[in-house]
This record gives structure tokens, sequence and C-alpha cells, in this order.
């Protein structure tokens, strides 16, 4: 994947990155003629986690643009212990004034959805339209203290695999497959699914090399915690551009009423906003749910382009940029989001 180098208010960093256009999976510029797509992740996932979305002939009438978030997958940067919302949304808008594009249409899965409120709110001009799966409780910490002490407790996990790594070179491989499934629960509520399966594969090996000395485990403490649990309630009022909530239904940490709590929020502040359902979703529903979420997000894309020429979906197969990496991680090259696998 290529990099481009940004120096934000969460300090520099060398951006992962990925466009795709219709006439290409792995582009190095977008189409100035089609509009903008560009996919925020959930935390511990990365940006080979759309891969069902780039590989979707609908949403491939688009430019699709994605990249890694600071301590995630291919992206290198330090995280400041003071490193929230509000840096990782400048990170964003660094990078798309780094690759000089135009407004976008931004996407976000639960992480990636505070980060998008966030920079949609800061710099609304930059913004056509919002798509957020699986946005998290506005105040996590008072309202939902029990996921919180989840995050920690898969931190712990984490620390206590690598605790002995410099004594005696071993993990323990036991805490980390606890740490994993722990992420697993959070994400998914462990559902089988090939995909994920081969994202677990190619992502952990990054995460250890990137996260496992202990110098190294504030940095994840504060991405995997502090990040949600210090956040205050989000500002909305400078959000000029429509927003639709995708309510993953089976999400195990934010149940339908936070959703429906933003919802509320957002239109009380005089944002045109919608909400959709999407039952037995868990959190990472853009992995799980994808037939049912892209729709979601192309219709929103298209009716907010009405004056844009954008070519019909291609009859051939689509491509996606992410597909040799996770079918050389183990998934099936058919890869059928409705098969089990994990």
């Amino acid at each position: 994947m290529p990099h481009i180098s940004i120096d934000g208010a969460g300090g520099p960093l060398s951006v992962s990155y990925t466009i795709s256009t219709p006439a290409s999976p792995s582009a190095k510029a977008v189409d100035s003629a089609l509009p903008t797509v560009v996919l925020l992740h959930a935390f511990h996932m990365g940006q080979h986690s759309f891969h069902r979305q780039f590989n979707d002939a609908q949403l491939r009438r688009c430019n699709l643009v994605t990249l890694d978030f600071r301590g995630h997958g291919g992206s290198e940067g330090s995280i400041k212990k003071t490193y929230g919302v509000a840096e990782a949304a400048d990170d964003v808008i660094q990078f798309l004034d780094a690759l000089h594009l135009p407004p976008v249409h931004l996407v976000g899965v639960c992480m990636g959805s505070l980060v998008a409120l966030e920079l949609a709110n800061t710099w609304p001009r930059r913004v056509i339209s919002l798509s957020l799966v699986a946005p998290p409780a506005m105040l996590e910490f008072l309202w939902l203290p029990e996921v919180a002490e989840g995050r920690r407790e898969i931190y712990s996990c984490w620390v206590a695999a690598f605790q002995n790594l410099c004594l005696s070179g071993k993990t323990d491989e036991t805490a980390l497959l606890d740490a994993v499934c722990g992420v697993l629960q959070l994400g998914v509520n462990n559902m089988p699914d090939p995909m994920l399966t081969a994202l677990m594969r190619y992502g952990l090996p990054l995460a250890v090399r990137r996260l496992a000395d202990p110098p190294e485990h504030r940095e994840y403490y504060q991405s995997s915690v502090t990040f949600f649990t210090e956040r205050t309630r989000p500002t909305l009022s400078g959000i000029a551009c429509p927003v639709q909530l995708i309510q993953c239904g089976g999400d195990i940490a934010y149940a339908g009423e936070y959703t429906v709590e933003l919802f509320d929020a957002l239109r009380a502040a005089g944002v045109d906003v919608r909400m959709h359902p999407v039952p037995g979703s868990p959190q990472w529903g853009n992995i799980t749910h994808s037939a049912q979420i892209n729709p979601l997000i192309h219709d929103m894309v298209i009716e907010c382009a009405p004056e844009r020429d954008i070519p019909l979906a291609l009859k051939t197969s689509v491509v996606s940029p992410f597909e040799e990496t996770l079918v050389a991680a183990g998934m099936p090259p058919d890869d059928d989001p409705d098969s089990d696998g994990l």
C-alpha cells in the first residue's frame, strides 16, 4: 500500500492508504468527475476491513479511499498521551489535504464514526454526507462503565501476553488468545467469518510488531481505552451535511437506545438525519452484514450527488485491492460473507 506523510496535531505520521476507482483497484489518484467516498475503520481493524465495500460493484461506481489510523495497520507514527478523537480527525483532514481530495462522503465504523462526526463538525465544507455504522454512545464513561471495563480487560490480557517477553523471549499465547477473543466478542460477537479470520491472521503480527514491547503498552492503552473513555460529548452544531445512522441490532456494546440518543441530538442541532436499523448485525457490520449496509452507503452517496454523471455498475466482477493479501491469509478466493470459517 502507498504511504503519504503528514504532520498534524497528533504529530508526524506516515499514512498507509488505498485509492480505488471504477477503472483501477489501486489507483494513484481519484477520478475528479466522480464522488469520493472515504471509509474510516473501527478500532482493532484497519483498511483491509473494507474489503467487502471495495469489491462491491455499486460502491465501486465511485472513488473509494481508505487509510489506516495512527497505531493501526501499515501507518507509522507514535501516539501521544493527548491522542483522542480530535487528533484522529486532524490526521484525516491532513491526509485529505495531502492528497488534494475534494469534499468527500465519509463512512465511519464505530471508532471511525467518532472521527467522522468530529471532522464534519470542525470542517463542514469538506464533507458532503456522513454514513455512521454502529456509532458509539455519546458518553461511554458515564453511560456504559461495563464497556469501558471490557476494554481494560482486553488491554490487561494484551499486557500479560508480553510481560515476560524481555526475560524469556516468549509470548504468553493463552493471554494473547484471550485478548483476541475479547476483541472479536466486542466487534462481531464471535460470529464465524472467513474474511475476519484472514484479517486476524494478517493484522495480529502487525500489532505485535508495533505494540508488544512494554514502552509501547501506554500507546495501546491510549488508543484502545482512553480514546473512548475520556472523550467528551460531541459537538454537532457545525455539521452541515445529511447524516445516516446505521444501527447494528446485534451490537453488544452499544444498544439501539444510544443510536436513538445520537439521532435526537443531531436533530436538535438542526442536522438532516435519518436512521436505519440492521437487525442482527454486530458492531463491525461492514464485515458481517455488508449485503445490507453497502446499499445504504451507496444510496446516500448517489442521493447527495444528483448532478454527477456516475457510470453504471460494472457487469464484470470487481477486484478488491485487499483480496490478494486476505486470500494469502486464508480467506477463500470466492469470499462469501454468509459462509462460516472462523
